[in-house]
């Protein structure tokens, strides 16, 4: 469901009560919008009860995958090397860095930790 705030700037733009917005919202009425906008409808109700809309939570996706770009690009240019290196390391992507971490407590605990934080 949207948060209340957001229901209700939705419903002040389309000029509709705000019990109208949660209920379309939640799935309980206008079903009838899943024919006419199926993409959007479809959108809503797969995120129905998880407390965020879609966009929400495409934002903050594509915030991170935008952050995490642009962090590749500072830590490249930190370390003197290529963004896709940087890429590498962080994802453990080539069997060199599979084999280190696995040989390696302080480097598999580092890798441990960003798959806790990510």
């Amino acid at each position: 469901m949207l948060y209340n705030k957001s229901a209700k700037s939705v419903a002040e733009k389309l000029g509709v009560n705000l019990a109208t917005v949660r209920d379309v919202s939640a799935g309980k009425s206008y079903k009838w919008l899943q024919k006419v906008i199926p993409k959007t409808y479809n959108k809503l109700m797969a995120t129905k009860g998880g407390g965020l809309s879609y966009y929400t939570v495409k934002g903050v996706l594509e915030t991170k995958i935008s952050n995490l770009q642009i962090f590749n690009k500072t830590l490249a240019k930190q370390y003197k090397i290529d963004a896709t290196q940087v890429s590498h390391v962080i994802k453990c992507t080539k069997k060199w860095l599979s084999n280190l971490r696995e040989q390696d407590a302080e480097i598999a605990a580092l890798y441990n930790k960003i798959g806790e934080i990510i």
